[in-house]
């Protein structure tokens, strides 16, 4: 399974762990847990990034907001943070 598919699929399913950084830019940007799944779900692109060395996944929030979710394993816990496109 390539790296991409199994993080989606991880997305999807919620196993995915949170930062304190994590956190607190997810309280900045009003971003919940379900739009990181709903990203997973409704990604429509995904990219990897060699500046930030972070596979990425573009998708929408449950309220339809485009947001990036930067992802990378560390051993095999998913670690993630994320962005509004346009910040």
């Amino acid at each position: 399974m390539t790296t991409f598919l199994k993080i989606r699929r991880d997305l999807r399913r919620g196993h995915f762990k949170l930062t304190i950084h994590a956190r607190e830019r997810m309280d900045d940007r009003s971003i919940f847990e379900g739009d990181i799944i709903n990203v997973g779900l409704s990604c429509f692109d995904q990219f990897y990034s060699k500046k930030h060395e972070s596979y990425n996944f573009t998708g929408y929030a449950l309220d339809e907001r485009v947001v990036t979710v930067a992802c990378d394993y560390d051993n095999e816990t998913l670690i993630i943070t994320m962005f509004l496109e346009g910040d």
